[in-house]
């Protein structure tokens, strides 16, 4: 049993990593099968200082011809932030200012959400590397180089990216360094918002190559960017280059083992006027989804035939990733009449997809 925040039961049966949500006064009992490339030995839940617990698991995995056993824990709930956080004072502004107010206040918003998306980790096997840096920079107007409180900086840095750590979601921007003068100093190129004077303590180092992957060599990964899917990459010499997929914009990645999400509702059917739909024939012709900051996703009548869920968002900002939905979204869907008729809901990118609600729209014959 992990006491937290979810009434989660969880058992080995198999290879595999079975889990049990209960709860008693909403009379819901269901168990999942979690599966992953390897066999899960076994597992245990420790107690973290603020009460709640970690749940590690022992995990047999053949990774390039050897059986290796690795100590593995399941990745934390990410809080996002409310976007009621976010709320100019407008109340002595004149109307198109509101508007332009609520508009910084969306961005700001967006942007503090980015910040979270780049702690999901939805990968197995996984390592994270961080770009952050804690270091005083400063430009200076009559050098036109930026300049660094500490050494940091390596000639090879030269391309690289710095973005702004924001902690508001106000103050933001990046800088394309050109040249490495020193570890202190550099020459670059700014855009944002960085107010006033461009100093800033907390910021990001962007990298393409990422190492320690040893413990998987010759696996397939999959490389979550900023909170983005990437793609899959091939471990070599414990080493994965993402330069192929066109972007050296990575400050953070996850990088691990994909696994699919698949969800299969019950025949569809109901009580209606003391006749009932189960043995009709129906038409499944939407889902509407109730989703909690989610990406990706795909819906369907079968697992041959699934619609993706994830819209693209015109409002979103262009240097962030695809933003996650936080709302009702229906998906409409081309099917035939059926007597048995399921919808399936699949995950099959490592990214968050919570689902508070589930609503199918069919037609039935009479």
């Amino acid at each position: 049993y992990k006491e937290d925040r979810f009434s989660f039961i969880y058992a080995v049966c198999g290879k595999n990593l079975l889990q049990i949500c209960f709860s008693e006064e909403e009379g819901v009992n269901a168990w999942s099968i979690h599966k992953t490339k390897g066999e899960v030995i076994d597992i245990c839940s420790v107690t973290k200082p603020d009460g709640d617990n970690d749940l590690f698991l022992n995990i047999k995995r053949n990774i390039n011809g050897i059986d290796r056993f690795y100590l593995e824990r399941l990745s934390d709930w990410v809080e996002f932030p409310r976007r009621e956080d976010f709320v100019s004072d407008y109340e002595s502004v004149s109307d198109s200012k509101k508007l332009e107010l609520q508009k910084e206040d969306d961005y700001a918003f967006y942007r503090m959400v980015a910040e979270k998306m780049r702690e999901e980790n939805h990968l197995d096997c996984s390592v994270y590397y961080n770009g952050y840096h804690k270091n005083k920079i400063t430009y200076n107007a009559e050098t036109f180089r930026f300049v660094a409180a500490e050494p940091v900086f390596k000639e090879t840095d030269a391309g690289r990216r710095i973005v702004l750590k924001t902690n508001d979601g106000r103050k933001h921007g990046w800088i394309e360094i050109s040249e490495v003068i020193n570890e202190t100093e550099f020459v670059g190129w700014y855009s944002g918002e960085f107010g006033d004077n461009i100093e800033f303590d907390e910021w990001y180092l962007s990298a393409t190559i990422f190492e320690g992957l040893e413990h998987l060599e010759g696996e397939t990964v999959s490389v979550v960017g900023n909170g983005g899917y990437i793609g899959d990459f091939k471990v070599e010499n414990g080493k994965v280059d993402i330069s192929s997929a066109n972007t050296n914009r990575v400050e953070t990645a996850i990088i691990g083992l994909k696994y699919k999400g698949i969800l299969k509702s019950p025949n569809l059917g109901l009580q209606l006027q003391g006749a009932q739909t189960f043995t009709k024939k129906k038409n499944l012709y939407s889902v509407v989804l109730d989703l909690s900051f989610s990406a990706g996703g795909k819906v369907g009548t079968s697992l041959y035939k699934l619609e993706k869920v994830q819209k693209f968002n015109p409002e979103g900002l262009y240097d962030l990733p695809a933003l996650p939905m936080d709302s009702e979204v229906r998906v409409l869907l081309s099917d035939t009449y059926d007597r048995e008729k399921h919808y399936y809901v699949v995950q099959d990118e490592p990214l968050p997809f919570r689902i508070a609600m589930i609503v199918p729209e069919y037609k039935h014959v009479i």
